[in-house]
């Protein structure tokens, strides 16, 4: 009696067996060719030129986000470089400034920024700022206060636990219902509730 069921199950488990090797063995491939393309990146020895339909095409199939016409990059490298751009296109804003960022500490170029939208928004520019809660704990809340009393609209991504939401302050925890909040989640950065 004890050697029927071990015939029985003798053939399902060779298939099993067989089948796990074999679906091992794609795997190992799959993985090891990933590592070898991953690690050459994009290798372009006949880049199409900026500007053509070429150019536009590959940065579509590179970055999976479609080219609008009209636009203009800079490349712009470091701090030095790139503050100084931003605090003109913000001096620049006639209409409306929307602004993200995961650091704003407590320093020049912070002042600098607090400074430019504070201006702005005095102006009548509607300015609109969403800080990481983590990225801009060391910013002093007096700091905050000033550019709402300016009318900038400032809210808070993903404060720390804890964070408690009170008229005074536009940390966006959940149960909070604030306008700054509202503006944060027609943003697209999510529901205040919802985290």
């Amino acid at each position: 009696m004890d050697s029927a069921p071990d015939r029985r199950l003798g053939p399902w488990a060779r298939r099993a067996g067989l089948a796990a090797a074999g679906v091992a063995a794609v795997y190992g491939y799959g993985a090891a060719r990933y590592r070898h393309v991953a690690g050459n990146g994009f290798r372009l020895t006949d880049p199409p030129p900026p500007g053509s339909a070429e150019f536009a095409s590959l940065v579509e199939t590179v970055t999976g986000a479609s080219v609008r016409a009209g636009n203009r990059v800079d490349l712009l490298r470091n701090g030095c470089r790139t503050f100084p751009a931003m605090l003109d296109a913000i001096a620049g804003a006639r209409r409306c400034i929307d602004f993200s960022s995961y650091i704003y500490w407590p320093g020049e170029i912070t002042e600098a920024f607090t400074e430019a939208f504070v201006e702005r928004a005095r102006a009548g520019v509607e300015v609109n700022v969403v800080l990481d809660g983590y990225g801009s704990a060391k910013l002093d809340r007096r700091h905050v206060g000033r550019l709402q009393r300016a009318g900038v609209n400032v809210a808070f991504y993903l404060p720390p636990a804890g964070t408690r939401c009170t008229s005074s302050t536009t940390a966006c925890t959940g149960g909070c219902s604030s306008s700054t909040a509202g503006w944060a989640s027609r943003a697209g950065w999510g529901s205040p509730t919802s985290g």
